[in-house]
């Protein structure tokens, strides 16, 4: 647990560093974005540019890696069991989509 506890920290200070290369668009995710579907919820929570907070399939997860595309309108990260995507669709929509394996959910969310 303490190794898992410092590697979290570790990569939040990386991510803290690397925020003032980010592009500025980003900003426009910052909030939490969550939906449902067929009885299965999922949150992303974004933060000053940074993606804080992941709940998928009942639990909460560390963003692992979160990288913004070059033009802002896409965060892509990994977790613990897969990795996911968040595309803007519209001013408070988005679309997440989530790989475990070979499986992908592809879920519509919109900002809390």
């Amino acid at each position: 647990m303490r190794r898992l506890s410092l590697c979290l920290s570790l990569t939040c200070a990386a991510l803290a560093l690397a925020a003032p290369a980010m592009p500025q668009q980003t900003a426009a995710h910052d909030g939490s974005w969550g939906g449902e579907q067929r009885g299965l919820a999922a949150q992303v929570t974004i933060a000053s540019k940074l993606a804080v907070g992941f709940f998928w399939r009942m639990d909460y997860f560390g963003p692992v890696n979160p990288q913004f595309s070059e033009d802002g309108k896409r965060l892509s990260f990994a977790f613990h069991g897969g990795k996911a995507m968040l595309t803007r669709t519209g001013a408070n929509a988005a679309l997440l989509e989530v790989e475990e394996g070979r499986a992908v959910t592809r879920m519509n969310l919109k900002r809390d």
